[in-house]
């Protein structure tokens, strides 16, 4: 009724039809990516999330919403200003209409009684998050939840490094320990072979030079000049 009154209408919808838009205006709220106001679910989408389901979580048979009803009631929606209009594309392939997408607007939010000023800050914040690849286009999480996972995987990496170092030290020690030449050059060689697929087009004199490059690198062979 809130809605119907500030949008000019003075008739009461029926009461399947309000009970579909009650239904459709809390969807695409619940969908909605603040950032952007674009909703996640398209048209077609938004008819299988309101049709009633099954014990099995299947649409009910002769009970499914049709797209024709969501299509007149977005098409309601969007004279009352409260979404964007949309331009119908066809598909040539099919010659039918894509799914139609949907972005609220700011009176749809308005109409909700939403703080404007709380909505427009939060997001403000989705934009910056945008901005530094905490978030990705489109996904539906706080902003609070995307940094605590930016940040959690910062730590992974950081241990997943961590953890490579120490896998990689254990190694350069366990060479070290060799007191011949030719067995640190094995190592090395063995190892190359294992973890870097690209040596094997490598010719044989390339590959002997990588492996003593390797071997400076780790301070194990200072005193001896690269194969000529």
């Amino acid at each position: 009724m809130h809605m119907r009154t500030n949008a000019g209408r003075e008739r009461d919808f029926r009461q399947e039809r309000q009970h579909l838009l009650d239904a459709l205006a809390v969807l695409l709220v619940s969908g909605c990516d603040i950032a952007t106001f674009n909703v996640a679910l398209n048209s077609s989408q938004i008819c299988k999330a309101l049709s009633p389901k099954d014990s099995r979580g299947e649409v009910i048979p002769g009970e499914e919403v049709t797209p024709s009803r969501i299509c007149r009631a977005l098409d309601l929606l969007e004279n009352y200003g409260l979404i964007e209009p949309y331009m119908r594309r066809l598909d040539p392939y099919t010659k039918t209409y894509l799914p139609r997408h949907v972005t609220l607007t700011e009176q749809f939010f308005r109409l909700l009684q939403v703080n404007l000023d709380l909505l427009f800050k939060e997001r403000e914040e989705r934009l910056r998050a945008l901005a530094e690849g905490i978030l990705a286009p489109g996904e539906v999480m706080s902003v609070k939840a995307a940094r605590q996972r930016f940040f959690d995987e910062k730590v992974a990496q950081a241990l997943k490094v961590r953890r490579e170092r120490a896998i990689e030290q254990k190694r350069l020690s366990r060479i070290a320990r060799s007191t011949q030449l030719d067995d640190r050059q094995f190592q090395i060689a063995a190892w190359l072979i294992n973890t870097r697929p690209e040596v094997s087009g490598m010719t044989p004199d390339d590959f002997e030079l990588l492996v003593y490059h390797y071997l400076r690198q780790i301070k194990l062979n200072f005193d001896t000049e690269p194969p000529g």
